[in-house]
């Protein structure tokens, strides 16, 4: 009888075959390696024709009692990973999220969108779109009017799957916007000094439209910060000094967001963190939020989903049900402005936070469909852990 072992054969599965490692081989087999994306066996060393069927017999009584279930998909196993990631770090990495034909048309999208917009004065938070001129950033708060195939990455499922081990709920769309950050001097106020966001536990995406470098518009993040708690009034303003965290500043475990047009980086915000403003290059990026509550003050709307209903479909087990189906908040706050987010808001009225969200399963499909493009590595992206990548 095969026993479980602690040590795991170095290399590959085929490696674990000539050792003769058989429940290091089902171990693997678990795993995923050695078997294509719908759970077929690829491993030639594995062949019936290959492999002494007393052996293939040892890797089968090893395989059934270390996973007696159908193995998890490819993307299911990549969202625990990055769950576990997050965590333990608050955020992590995700290389080409968007890739291909689907991101030269969002980049397109964005830039025309944008060209045709006349600048609009900051005026308070809610509002749809706005320039600030001292900042040299434009955020405008319904990306999805301007580039449609963003609905395709709410609901991808490895995302959505990631959004519902990291939250423990199912999760849906809050917020879809987007921020281009034209080169500018550094600025330590607002988001662009320490801070956590106002607002309980959710997950942001952040998807970089444009390669970001050393010298560029980069998010610097304190990794482990996420599971921090703060006294209420952080939560009216929501700047941190290294007072409110167990690190120093010189030996602050800091990742920075430094990327290709396309990665994503998915992130806590309830950690520590700030925008770094420079003479580099503009930068652009979409932010998508995702939240597992039942506050709908929290969520934005957009008026695309009001005017063009066909374009997320009409079922209400999707990710972007409520989104789609409430009037956007920019309308909204015009007939009832808030004081204070909605966090503190909706405090005294524990029903709205600890409610659940009401959207129970996906339809895991991308609508409207387009041509296949760059499919199997926007679904499957390479899962990087986030590196120390230096001094804030």
């Amino acid at each position: 009888m095969v026993g479980a072992m602690d040590t795991r054969t170095t290399g590959s599965i085929d490696d674990a075959v000539a050792a003769g490692d058989w429940a290091d081989v089902a171990r693997r087999l678990a795993e995923g390696e050695g078997r294509d994306g719908d759970g077929r066996l690829v491993a030639e060393t594995l062949r019936p024709d290959t492999i002494d069927p007393s052996d293939l017999h040892q890797i089968r009584q090893a395989y059934i009692r270390l996973r007696p279930d159908r193995p998890a998909r490819p993307w299911q196993r990549r969202a625990g990973a990055l769950a576990a990631a997050l965590r333990r770090d608050g955020l992590v990495r995700v290389p080409g999220a968007l890739s291909g034909e689907r991101l030269a048309r969002v980049q397109a999208d964005i830039d025309t969108g944008l060209a045709a917009k006349e600048p609009v004065d900051f005026v308070m938070y809610d509002q749809k779109e706005y320039w600030q001129e001292e900042h040299q950033a434009w955020v405008f708060n319904d990306a999805l009017e301007l580039a449609w195939d963003l609905a395709w990455l709410c609901r991808n499922r490895w995302l959505v799957h990631t959004a519902r081990t990291y939250l423990g709920k199912t999760p849906h769309i809050k917020r879809v916007y987007g921020m281009r950050y034209l080169p500018k001097e550094g600025i330590d106020s607002h988001q662009y000094g320490w801070h956590h966001d106002m607002e309980d536990r959710y997950l942001k995406v952040m998807v970089l439209l444009s390669d970001v470098e050393d010298d560029g518009q980069y998010m610097s993040y304190i990794r482990g910060t996420q599971n921090a708690t703060y006294p209420r009034d952080r939560f009216f303003k929501n700047v941190l000094t290294w007072d409110d965290i167990d690190h120093e500043p010189d030996a602050a475990p800091v990742t920075r967001t430094i990327g290709k047009a396309g990665d994503a980086f998915l992130f806590d915000p309830n950690g520590m963190h700030r925008g770094i403003r420079s003479l580099g290059a503009p930068r652009d990026a979409i932010f998508i939020e995702f939240t597992a509550d039942g506050n709908l003050g929290n969520v934005w709307g957009s008026k695309l989903g009001l005017t063009d209903p066909h374009l997320f479909g009409t079922t209400d087990v999707d990710p972007l049900h409520r989104f789609r189906n409430l009037e956007p908040k920019w309308e909204r706050v015009k007939v009832n402005p808030r004081k204070h987010t909605t966090w503190i808001e909706s405090l005294d009225d524990p029903d709205r936070w600890l409610r659940p969200s009401d959207v129970r399963r996906f339809p895991f499909r991308s609508r409207p469909s387009t041509a296949a493009v760059d499919v199997g590595q926007a679904h499957q992206p390479e899962y990087v852990p986030p590196p120390d990548q230096g001094a804030p």
